[in-house]
């Protein structure tokens, strides 16, 4: 057995040992109850129109788990469409998760553009990402935007008109709705009437992970590739900076223990 063998061998067997356990897929967070019938709009409009672009952001709270999120569901609407769904006019969506930063989003941590979604009335929306995102402990910031030009018509994100943790926040880099509100700013400080509600609506799905506890004997051979493994206690405070090719922490923990025990026992021949 060469040593390249030797290694994956190794870390395929830690791989086993140190496994999750998820739950079935379910509702992790659910923030559809107090529902309005107004929406702001959330939506990345074709160059031409591009100071019209706008993006909302609401705030969600994972306290003491990791959360494997799968699936969205956005509630929604379509207005003035020439279109009898967001599908049918060939729209594209676009979700992006952000660390917090004094109740507002911070730095991104995973974007996933043109995601695949069903929609149930025109505008609501399921989303299915196309790699789960792995979240820790901790406030959390969801952005959807649509992808749709202007003549296809206008998406608007359902709002609720309760708050729940941080007011929801929403931007137009570009001001073409002249309110001013070129970077995250409160919501109510820049919608005017219905669309000043100070939540929005959506729900998270996926899976709760649970660290299985090894044998004793066990434990005692992931000691040796804990030295390895230990390079991915970076990863908690690093940034995912990726699109739709995100890599899961546990994968790239792998990688990286793996060039480690290259290291230890020398690059194979």
């Amino acid at each position: 057995m060469n040593k390249s063998s030797f290694i994956d061998i190794f870390l395929a067997f830690i791989l086993l040992a140190a496994s999750t356990a998820p739950s079935h897929a379910a509702v992790l967070y659910s923030q559809l109850d107090n529902p309005s019938s107004s929406g702001i709009t959330s939506q990345e409009f074709e160059i031409p129109r591009s100071n019209l672009n706008t993006m909302a952001a609401d705030d969600f709270v994972i306290t003491g788990e990791t959360w494997k999120i799968e699936e969205l569901y956005i509630p929604g609407s379509l207005s003035g469409s020439p279109h009898s769904s967001l599908l049918a006019a060939g729209a594209a969506v676009n979700v992006t998760f952000y660390q917090d930063d004094s109740g507002k989003p911070g730095a991104l941590y995973a974007s996933f553009l043109n995601q695949q979604f069903t929609e149930g009335d025109p505008g609501e929306l399921t989303i299915t990402l196309s790699i789960p995102v792995e979240l820790d402990s901790g406030t959390w910031w969801l952005s959807v935007v649509v992808v749709l030009d202007y003549d296809g018509g206008q998406w608007y994100w359902g709002s609720r008109t309760v708050q729940t943790g941080f007011a929801a926040v929403w931007q137009n880099p570009g001001n073409g709705f002249l309110t001013g509100c070129t970077t995250w700013t409160t919501k109510t400080d820049c919608a005017p009437g219905p669309q000043s509600l100070p939540d929005q609506l959506f729900e998270i799905r996926g899976q709760k992970i649970i660290q299985q506890v090894p044998e004793p004997a066990t434990l005692t051979l992931m000691g040796i590739g804990l030295a390895g493994i230990g390079v991915a206690r970076n990863l908690k405070s690093a940034k995912c900076r990726v699109s739709c090719d995100y890599l899961p922490r546990r994968s790239y923990a792998l990688f990286e223990a793996r060039s480690l025990l290259q290291e230890i026992f020398g690059s194979s021949k």
